[in-house]
């Protein structure tokens, strides 16, 4: 009898224990939908590093904001995937329309900077992964931040590079698209602040363009070509200086990317130079996770884009974490952030947007020689 008491109060000792854990299941904020806008092409290594981020969180369990409430990752996508400038209004209302709280995209500077209006007046955070400094620049409501290098840190790190590391003094510029003029400029106002300037540029955005002005790049004899366009140009340009046996220094601003989708043949560009402002070698910790986890979700090495993505949902969710996801709350906290690790490096704000990348890039894949990435940045 003794026994049977012993077990009964065990088993009621058990009872009570459940209750209260149950209670303690009960207690649990139910999550909260948090519905995130994207911009992004559907299935670019952009959206794919979005949506690794997304998952993370969520199976993590979630978000936990100021006041305790849980919130669960939603990613949200216009009904219609913008692919012209034109498409970005409509899809931004869609996106408001679906209550999304903050907006990744777009991921070109071609669908971005004709609408810096529309993106301005967002009503909630925008975090693009396009690269134009006038985009920002020209945002006086400081609601678009940029999550990747600046274009013009691109062009004065390579400036820097081919000139003070490399004493490069004869370079030529080949610009093939006019979404390109920006960079151009940028890379021609780093070498006059050097005291040089352009041995010969040529500006075409059409292949027989290109071919009609050829001639003049093989008579000036660069011992640099800086290309600043697409890559089925620049091989033309390449392939022209190497018929007439040149044996310079090729920087084409996207090598990278261009290797990485396969658009560029790495034997072919062996020792081409290139500006990031993330390599998948870029040697910190955070970097390394992120590059086993990608290559291990979907496959395929994930270049700039996937890491900006990727370090825009960490950041916009830190703040979330922080003061919630209500306007304007969570957007005084992107712009009081402080110092943070990233994918990408080191962000330190400089002023309102003015973060600063302070880890290096890299080398492009391919056997090209090992280079620094530029400063880069985001600004807004």
């Amino acid at each position: 009898m003794r026994g049977y008491f012993h077990q009964l109060l065990i088993f009621l000792g058990g009872l009570a224990l459940l209750g209260l854990a149950a209670g303690a299941v009960r207690s649990q904020p139910a999550a909260q939908p948090l519905p995130i806008g994207v911009l992004l092409e559907r299935g670019a290594e952009g959206d794919r590093a979005t949506q690794l981020a997304v998952q993370q969180i969520n199976a993590a369990g979630g978000l936990l904001g100021p006041g305790g409430e849980r919130y669960e990752l939603q990613l949200v996508y216009p009904r219609n995937a913008p692919t012209r400038p034109e498409d970005i209004p409509t899809a931004l209302e869609d996106l408001r329309a679906q209550g999304a709280r903050a907006i990744l995209g777009p991921g070109e500077n071609l669908l971005a900077f004709p609408n810096l209006e529309p993106l301005a007046r967002a009503g909630v955070p925008v975090l693009t992964l396009a690269t134009a400094d006038t985009l920002t620049d020209l945002d006086v409501t400081n609601n678009i931040m940029r999550m990747q290098a600046a274009e013009g840190f691109h062009s004065r790190a390579a400036a820097d590079f081919l000139t003070s590391t490399l004493g490069t003094q004869r370079i030529a510029i080949v610009q093939t698209e006019v979404e390109a003029t920006e960079a151009v400029i940028a890379f021609e106002t780093a070498l006059a602040e050097r005291g040089l300037a352009p041995l010969v540029k040529l500006q075409a955005t059409d292949a027989a363009s290109l071919a009609e002005q050829l001639p003049q790049l093989n008579a000036a004899n660069p011992g640099c070509h800086c290309l600043l366009g697409r890559a089925p140009e620049m091989l033309s340009v390449l392939d022209s200086q190497q018929q007439v046996g040149w044996r310079g220094v090729f920087y084409y601003r996207d090598a990278q990317a261009a290797i990485l989708s396969g658009a560029l043949p790495p034997a072919q560009v062996t020792g081409m130079l290139g500006t990031a402002g993330w390599v998948y070698s870029t040697p910190n910790r955070l970097s390394q996770q992120f590059l086993a986890q990608y290559v291990a979700a979907y496959g395929q090495i994930p270049g700039t884009d996937a890491a900006a993505a990727y370090d825009a949902i960490f950041t916009l969710t830190g703040q979330v974490r922080l003061v919630g996801p209500e306007m304007p709350q969570l957007y005084e906290s992107l712009r009081a952030v402080q110092t943070l690790n990233t994918v990408q490096g080191q962000l330190n704000p400089g002023g309102v947007y003015q973060w600063r990348f302070l880890a290096p890039g890299g080398g492009v894949p391919g056997g090209a020689p090992r280079q620094p990435g530029p400063a880069g940045g985001l600004s807004g």
